[in-house]
């Protein structure tokens, strides 16, 4: 169901993207769906006076949960990407992971649940299992739950390498976006808003 709650920053009621970080979802936020705004109670709206009120969704708001799963990237980035997907309505639900232990673990969960996110975004660098590796193990997990593959967007420092372009070839739906080095906040948002909204044309 689609989920509406005032907005300070935009002064008005809007649509809005769950966030949560984590294999657990423990720390659950809302955000703005059109400036990024975090709202912090996921239960409530808010009247411009700060008085608790209710809204519920009529018939026509209704529509499934649309979710994007990340991993590898640091707090500040993951914001970035956060706000990329919101202002660009890509999905209303974006789950993050630190590491690809994680992300196995969430997408396990995710999958067994039936609960197929739209598309998994990967930094290929990350601790513990990097990038590629954790891909062609989901796709191997993949096998045994469902016949659909989530699609796959390596949003990466590492370099396509002879290696690295034979990977993406086998875990297809899979493409690849280059980083520069070490980027910059502004240069990693200006990144990520242009590649969420050639996403928004993007049928894998």
């Amino acid at each position: 169901m689609v989920q509406y709650t005032y907005c300070p920053k935009c002064d008005k009621d809007v649509e809005v993207i769950e966030v949560s970080l984590g294999t657990r979802g423990g720390d659950s936020k809302l955000r703005c769906s059109e400036c990024g705004f975090v709202i912090s109670d996921t239960t409530k709206d808010y009247s411009k006076q700060g008085t608790p009120t209710t809204r519920a969704a009529h018939p026509e708001e209704k529509a499934k949960l649309v979710r994007v799963v990340s991993a590898g990237y640091s707090n500040t980035q993951n914001e970035s990407l956060i706000s990329a997907i919101a202002r660009n309505r890509y999905a209303n639900a974006v789950d993050h992971c630190a590491n690809g232990e994680e992300f196995l673990s969430k997408m396990t969960s995710l999958l067994h649940k039936k609960e197929r996110p739209k598309l998994i975004i990967l930094e290929v660098n990350m601790s513990i299992m990097n990038g590629i590796n954790s891909a062609l193990c989901l796709r191997s997990i993949e096998k045994g739950i469902s016949d659909e593959k989530v699609p796959i967007l390596f949003f990466t420092q590492k370099s396509l390498d002879d290696m690295f372009t034979r990977a993406i070839k086998f875990l297809t739906p899979a493409k690849y976006v280059p980083l520069p080095a070490n980027p910059t906040p502004d240069v990693f948002q200006k990144r990520a808003d242009q590649v969420v909204e050639l996403l928004r044309m993007e049928k894998w």
